[in-house]
């Protein structure tokens, strides 16, 4: 007989994969308006990361449900991170109502 519980040989047993949902958005975000503040990586981590300029990046566009990227492309404090809807192309983020610099909207 083992001196191992039994719960230490179900801890070692992985985890189901988290199932992967294709996300509804293309995302773009504009680098010369990111500021690196990260919101965006603390909503959705398996999405969005951080370059060696601190400019937030698409690291796996369907690695967050299409929830938590509007989440986070809401968070942005400069609307850094549009969404675009991908079957219609419509943008989704931020709202048309926003005011941009010229040349600044995506």
């Amino acid at each position: 007989m083992s001196d191992t519980p039994e719960s230490l040989d179900g801890a070692r047993r992985k985890r189901p994969a988290r199932e992967r949902v294709p996300s509804l958005y293309r995302i773009e975000i504009l680098r010369k308006r990111c500021t690196g503040v990260g919101t965006c990586m603390e909503i959705a981590s398996r999405t969005f990361d951080m370059d060696d300029e601190a400019v937030a990046v698409v690291r796996d566009p369907d690695g967050n449900t299409s929830e938590q990227l509007l989440a986070a492309a809401q968070s942005c404090p400069v609307d850094a991170i549009f969404l675009y809807d991908k079957e219609s192309g419509e943008k989704v983020w931020p709202p048309r109502d926003k005011r941009f610099s010229k040349g600044d909207e995506g």
